[in-house]
């Protein structure tokens, strides 16, 4: 492909050998790559490597599937209307598997998922048919002239708007040198060994060397926003915010501070079934994919109560609300006027602050973050995240059940602590 800085003509671009002519001023991109799509929305990398956005390209760049729990349809909005220069593909680090900063080559010990997979799918066929429906394996999707497989119960990707189509993803020597693509990579998508660890050595000897990897460690690599450093996120302390709701990937930031982070407590792999997904289990096939019913939460917290009829809740209905936003989110009138929002993702702080005087003590002053105690602990979700979203005149109705009775904040903090009441 030439030089990694080369730039083409306003008349002809080269796009993976071709030559495809162009009209002055049009602005028509092929996509070579889907970021995302299976969960919650996709964004485009073009034939120069660069993140499709509404700023540079002219174009709604970003496609969000459809969230049945905040009533949103499935549909292409802007993304970055601001942005005056291209936005290069810096993800990889989260986004792959086998990443390096750019002018570091990939590691030579990684095998690739089909290798692993030629194993394990007769030593345990589970573990590999959940993975393909997992939604890690769809961060970052190869193209050729057509949107990417998902599974059945994924609606997937459509054809992008008229400002853009897909093209055809290169060869890694192709792609490494486009200008927009930073760092390199050994697989696209988070695949067995991104978890795992490089498998050569436990290729050549599966019973004598086990993968290097340390699960819950992987985990905290990615689900995470902090500064970068060679492309690869950092652990700041800091669970962002953007006024309203927290940011998205913050998972093990918000577990950090919770009081779930204890000696002897839970951590991911004891909720999650690390190779199985957290948003399509209900559609799925397979059984013990994850941790989502009241009795898995009832093994560590024996004895709790759920008093005034909301036993057809779950555990996790209040102690993980929708308090984070990826791609969607919802603004509620609660009774007194006041706005409650609710995302798409799932908090993972699991302590309620009930007593909270106001819904402003769950932020920072100027709610660019949330409140941390002197020992970087939350003291808690406030009631507008846990209880108004549903306690609201047009609020959200979790598993289909009938409206919930609207109450102020004040009405929510007397009987929030009555819930769990013997």
């Amino acid at each position: 492909m030439g030089n990694k800085h080369m730039k083409g003509s306003s008349f002809i671009c080269l796009l993976l050998g071709a030559v495809v002519l162009m009209a002055p001023g049009c602005q028509r991109k092929q996509a070579i790559y889907v970021i995302g799509g299976y969960g919650w929305m996709a964004r485009f990398i073009d034939q120069d490597g660069n993140v499709i956005t509404d700023g540079v390209d002219r174009t709604k760049s970003q496609y969000n599937l459809a969230n049945e729990l905040i009533g949103t349809s499935a549909q292409f909005v802007a993304y970055k209307t601001d942005q005056a220069e291209p936005k290069t593909y810096d993800c990889g680090a989260c986004h792959t598997t086998g990443f390096t900063p750019e002018g570091e080559p990939p590691d030579t010990d990684y095998v690739g998922s089909t290798t692993c997979i030629g194993c394990h799918q007769s030593s345990n066929p589970f573990i590999v048919n959940s993975f393909k429906e997992h939604g890690h394996q769809f961060k970052l999707n190869v193209v050729n002239e057509a949107p990417p497989v998902y599974p059945d119960f994924c609606s997937g990707v459509p054809e992008p708007p008229d400002k853009f189509t897909f093209g055809t993803t290169p060869p890694p020597e192709d792609l490494f040198t486009l200008p927009g693509i930073q760092g390199q990579w050994v697989e696209p998508n988070v695949g067995c060994e991104a978890c795992h660890g490089p498998g050569k050595e436990h290729q050549a000897n599966p019973a004598g060397v086990k993968p290097p990897g340390e699960p819950q460690t992987a985990c905290g690599k990615c689900h995470i926003t902090g500064p970068q450093v060679n492309g690869v996120p950092q652990e700041d302390g800091v669970i962002e915010a953007d006024g309203n709701l927290m940011l998205q990937s913050q998972e093990w930031e918000e577990w950090e501070a919770s009081p779930h982070n204890a000696t002897g407590g839970p951590q991911c792999a004891t909720c999650h079934n690390p190779h199985a997904s957290t948003i399509h289990d209900d559609k799925a096939k397979g059984d013990g994919r994850r941790v989502y019913r009241n009795l898995d939460c009832l093994k560590c917290h024996p004895g709790i109560k759920i008093g005034l009829g909301m036993f057809n809740l779950m555990c996790i209905d209040c102690h993980m609300p929708y308090a984070a936003k990826s791609a969607v989110s919802k603004g509620i009138i609660g009774k007194e006027g006041n706005y409650s929002y609710v995302g798409d993702v799932r908090s993972h702080q699991f302590k309620i602050n009930a007593a909270a005087e106001s819904p402003n003590a769950f932020f920072n002053p100027d709610r660019t973050a949330v409140q941390l105690d002197a020992n970087g602990k939350v003291p808690g979700l406030t009631l507008n995240f846990v209880c108004q979203p549903c306690h609201s005149s047009g609020g959200i109705r979790p598993h289909l059940l009938p409206a919930a009775t609207p109450y102020t904040f004040n009405e929510l903090k007397v009987f929030a602590p009555q819930v769990h009441a013997e």
